[in-house]
């Protein structure tokens, strides 16, 4: 279950940065292929980097 709801929420934060991404792109009038790339590349790593970084911290104490 936690693994299902996991991949929900990555695959719309990906989703919605891609989409982003590209919108930006086709404003900003940029035709590079390396750079749209790059751009979607990155738009689907940040997202298991944010959440390994917060698996990370240690739990606090309240």
């Amino acid at each position: 279950m936690l693994w299902t709801l996991f991949s929900v929420i990555y695959a719309a934060i990906a989703t919605f940065s891609i989409f982003m991404t590209w919108r930006e792109h086709i404003v900003k009038k940029r035709k590079s292929v390396l750079w749209t790339l790059l751009g979607t590349l990155t738009c689907l790593v940040w997202p298991i980097a944010v959440a390994a970084a917060s698996a990370a911290q240690p739990a606090r104490r309240i």
